[in-house]
């Protein structure tokens, strides 16, 4: 029986609080993956790998609020070596983003969420108003008719779709064993993944160019970006930063440029169709991996964490 409550984290390791030290991490990641999908078998559909791929193709084309050429220059500067904590970065690493871009319409609706949420685990985090408006975009669309032609539950009707994007990105559960204890719902796969959280001087989640972006502007947040291990095209970079000063983020990826909508849709297209597993995708021509998580909890599955992976060697990656 899988123990309640399994958390993966990134590429850092398992949360201590979470996981007791009697379990292997990588074999409660295979025993988290291997329960889900034996709980819920009909949520799993049939998706080969050309499928994936054109889908993913045609999500990028439709991401119309995607940003525009010379809408963001990032700079990368120095490489930050894998195995300690040199800083390979005297500057910020976005030099120059055009915020006319951050007025339309689901950009603004999901930064006005930002401040609905604590970073810190263990409190309490309230209901808040999701971002509707984005499953009237072409992209959510285009995850939905695909969805409901392979047969997916999900998707047997609009008014089913929009109440399973809310429950899997807003519904609220306890992330860390003392919220569990209490009976505190302190995350959401919202949070985790487009916010970020702070557990233990460390940085969790947070895969989103424009929280990064806002952070770092915002001298309050302490911000400090370190360098970067590789980007693809400059589309997605991995890189490493701190946030409020002591809390390190050693290795974290994100999008760049993308549409909150755009994001939302291939999250929800791999978790759905590949939970638990990698999830081969194209972006903009190039091949990246999205590693997918679930999480257990009280019966129910929620998306645990979900960021997109690209390799040093891979195809269109720059070191």
């Amino acid at each position: 029986m899988l123990p309640e409550g399994v958390v993966v984290e990134d590429l850092e390791g398992p949360e201590s609080e979470v996981l007791d030290e009697r379990y292997d991490f990588d074999k409660l990641i295979e025993m988290a993956n291997e329960y889900s999908n034996e709980k819920y078998p009909d949520l799993h559909i049939n998706v080969s790998k050309s499928e994936l791929k054109t889908i993913s193709s045609q999500l990028w084309d439709l991401d119309v609020n995607r940003a525009g050429s010379g809408d963001i220059k990032i700079n990368l500067q120095g490489k930050t070596p894998r195995n300690n904590n040199e800083d390979g970065a005297d500057e910020t690493l976005f030099s120059f983003v055009n915020e006319d871009l951050l007025q339309k319409e689901t950009y603004r609706k999901m930064i006005a969420l930002f401040d609905n949420y604590q970073p810190d685990l263990r409190q309490e985090e309230r209901d808040t108003d999701e971002m509707n408006v984005i499953l009237t975009k072409p992209v959510l669309l285009k995850v939905f008719d695909f969805l409901k032609e392979k047969g997916h539950p999900f998707a047997s009707s609009k008014k089913e779709f929009r109440a399973q994007i809310r429950k899997l990105w807003f519904g609220r559960f306890s992330r860390s064993k003392s919220a569990k204890n209490n009976h505190i719902k302190d995350t959401s796969a919202f949070e985790h993944t487009f916010i970020g959280e702070l557990n233990r001087r460390r940085v969790s989640g947070m895969h989103n160019w424009v929280r990064y972006y806002l952070l770092e502007n915002d001298e309050n947040e302490q911000i400090d970006y370190r360098g970067h291990y590789f980007s693809m095209k400059e589309d997605i970079v991995v890189v490493s930063y701190k946030w409020k000063g002591k809390n390190m983020k050693k290795i974290g990826g994100f999008f760049v440029g993308t549409s909150p909508e755009y994001e939302i849709a291939v999250y929800t297209l791999c978790f759905l169709v590949k939970r638990g597993k990698s999830c081969a995708i194209t972006v903009n021509g190039c091949p990246v991996t999205l590693i997918t998580h679930a999480w257990r909890q009280e019966n129910d599955i929620f998306i645990d964490h979900i960021y997109p992976k690209i390799y040093e060697n891979g195809q269109c990656v720059s070191n």
